[in-house]
């Protein structure tokens, strides 16, 4: 799974976005907020 950042990516991506690949399709920001109640997003940057 890489490091532990693309690997903790790696592993929820597919139930956030769809996919865990870069380059794959993934589902859209306005039909993820449409079907979400509550968004958290993180960064290690200040």
């Amino acid at each position: 799974l890489g490091d532990y950042s693309t690997g903790a990516a790696q592993a929820i991506m597919p139930y956030v976005v769809g996919g865990n690949e870069v380059y794959q399709q993934q589902t859209s920001w306005p039909m993820v907020l449409e079907h979400s109640d509550v968004v958290v997003l993180w960064s290690a940057n200040p």
